[in-house]
């Protein structure tokens, strides 16, 4: 799949729980990871990616995790 594909996907799930996240007080986080090591159908793999998810999704809970 590719990112934009992976992007609207992500983003359409995430709003279907955003608002129940936001009610509870719950932080959702989304780990980055490191795109010169192969995950297989994981599109988190660029900082650019993430900061356009979290811009499209719009919320304050959530959040990327760096470690």
């Amino acid at each position: 799949m590719d990112d934009e594909t992976g992007l609207k996907n992500c983003v359409t799930g995430l709003k279907q729980i955003m608002s129940l996240a936001e009610q509870k007080g719950v932080v959702l986080q989304l780990e980055l990871f490191n795109s010169k090591i192969d995950h297989p159908d994981y599109m988190a793999d660029k900082s650019a990616w993430g900061i356009e998810l979290c811009k499209q999704v719009g919320s304050e809970n959530l959040k990327l995790l760096y470690d």
